[in-house]
């Protein structure tokens, strides 16, 4: 789809996550690129830094690897006997795994247990909620990934149909919200 604006050619390309703004990126060095929703600009590769960004790339970020830490002593404030925490990450999402990977970091030096749940395509997430029952986690947190931020309604059906069953969620079949 990038090439086929780059082909027009537009005035701009605006982006949403890491994936689409490498598309972009890699499609070209002349339109301008502004980029929403991402978790660490350097980190993924888009810009040289946050106060010189060069090229032609701009936007803004959401510093997500950065609060991994916070959101986990947010959610044990809001409830107190979590322990086990599910994260929503897509592998395809250089800012997703890098959060990932700072709030397991977080996590065991708060005595909490992260499980990171992969999901990269719509459909993976049969896969991903199984996983999550085995697991039993006491709560999920998901990324801000756009695919993930698609599906929210699906997610957040799964998570209502469980929420009664507690640590006694069991494998039963569910389907994605219409």
């Amino acid at each position: 789809m990038v090439g086929e604006l780059v082909r027009r050619p537009v005035d701009l390309i605006a982006t949403f996550g890491p994936p689409p703004t490498q598309a972009a990126q890699a499609a070209t060095t002349t339109i301008p690129i502004v980029m929403i929703g991402i978790g660490d600009a350097v980190r993924a590769g888009l810009v040289a830094s946050l106060a010189r960004p060069g090229g032609n790339i701009t936007g803004n970020t959401i510093l997500s690897p950065d609060l991994g830490g916070k959101r986990l002593q947010i959610l044990r404030e809001a409830i107190a006997s979590v322990s086990r925490v599910a994260y929503l990450a897509n592998p395809d999402n250089v800012s997703t795994m890098a959060t990932l990977a700072e709030m397991k970091l977080a996590a065991a030096s708060a005595g909490m247990t992260l499980i990171g749940v992969e999901v990269g395509s719509g459909t993976d997430f049969d896969d991903a909620f199984t996983a999550m029952l085995r697991e039993r986690p006491d709560a999920l947190l998901v990324s801000n990934d756009p695919l993930h931020q698609l599906h929210i309604n699906w997610i957040i059906a799964f998570l209502v149909q469980h929420r009664c069953r507690g640590c006694s969620m069991q494998r039963r079949t569910w389907r994605r919200a219409a």
